[in-house]
């Protein structure tokens, strides 16, 4: 199959105007050489805020490209927004954490500090590389909008988030997860690799979050919060 034939998507840092013509990063331009793409070449363009941008390559060399946007559209999700709070992991199973949770969906992931996290695991410094996933991520599934990478935060502010109608707790001790949520927005809150204290139960609960549990048994931190993301687009679909 010649790859020029398939719309090549394109990451840049904002969408101009329908009209106007955009010169790319040298990555990005990078990226379209290795697709082998000419003049005249479709490209879809993305900056993550949920619009997207159809347009042609206008003049691509060794040393730049220029594209031309002919449309701008909106692609944001009516589904169900979800944000996933998790305590600090290791990083490669962090990485891949969010990875995954860029792909079902997720609207933000917020790095949380639990009784239990590692401080070097929870930092502020993990968060550049956990954008760039979120982008080659997004640019590998066709995602417009992309989930926003924040925290870390204590697990004190976790707890005081009201702005999810749904707000779950993931313990391998807790009830049956639902199967049906409401369809606005959701938050999930997974723990560390050591688990969750007594205490953190304790006043999870006094909250107002729900203690759930995957029916699957106890997993990996980062395996039972893309399980349990999985679970909460099901159940708010029913």
């Amino acid at each position: 199959m010649d790859v020029r034939h398939s719309r090549t998507r394109l990451i840049v840092p904002a969408l101009p105007a329908a009209g106007e013509t955009l010169r790319l990063s040298r990555e990005e331009a990078l990226h379209a050489r290795a697709r082998r793409l000419v003049a005249g070449d479709p490209v879809l363009l993305s900056d993550g805020s949920g619009a997207e941008g159809t347009g042609h390559v206008v003049r691509i060399s060794r040393k730049e490209m220029i594209v031309c946007v002919s449309e701008i559209v909106d692609r944001r999700p009516q589904e169900l927004r979800v944000k996933l709070y998790l305590a600090g992991l290791r990083p490669e199973r962090l990485a891949w954490a969010v990875e995954k949770a860029t792909e079902l969906g997720a609207a933000g992931v917020v790095l949380v500090r639990t009784a239990r996290t590692q401080s070097f695991r929870a930092s502020a410094g993990l968060l550049p590389r956990l954008e760039r996933i979120v982008r080659e991520s997004s640019k590998q599934c066709g995602r417009a909008e992309w989930p926003a990478i924040s925290g870390p935060v204590d697990f004190e502010q976790v707890l005081e988030d009201e702005h999810c109608r749904e707000r779950l707790f993931l313990d391998a001790d807790g009830a049956r997860f639902p199967l049906r949520l409401d369809r606005e927005s959701s938050a999930l809150l997974v723990g560390p690799e050591g688990g969750w204290t007594d205490p953190e139960r304790t006043e999870a609960s006094k909250r107002g979050w729900k203690i759930v549990a995957l029916p699957t048994g106890t997993l990996r931190a980062e395996t039972a919060a893309i399980a349990a993301l999985a679970l909460v687009a099901a159940a708010a679909k029913r």
